[in-house]
């Protein structure tokens, strides 16, 4: 775990790339998850579920999605304490 958790900061240096921690006392955990991404001009969403995940595009269920990543990274922990914590629990698991 501790290569896994060494890569996720190494990935966080990159500028396109934003890492939050969302502890699971904040409640807001899926049982299921899920991208949105832009192909050519429309936005799309993706949910990882097998056996081989599901693209939708309906408007309804992007805005549905985007509303959702908004509320879970206003739980999460911000960026830096993000970092932190992961540190943590990598001088846990020296």
């Amino acid at each position: 775990m501790r290569t896994q958790l060494d890569h996720l900061l190494e990935l966080n240096e990159h500028p396109t790339i934003n890492l939050q921690v969302l502890p699971q006392s904040e409640g807001m955990s899926l049982n299921y998850g899920f991208s949105l991404l832009w192909i050519g001009d429309d936005r799309v969403g993706h949910v990882d579920v097998p056996p081989q995940g599901l693209l939708f595009n309906a408007q309804v269920d992007v805005q549905h999605h985007e509303l959702r990543s908004q509320h879970l990274g206003a739980a999460a922990a911000s960026p830096k304490r993000s970092r932190d914590l992961i540190r943590a629990r990598i001088s846990e698991l020296t």
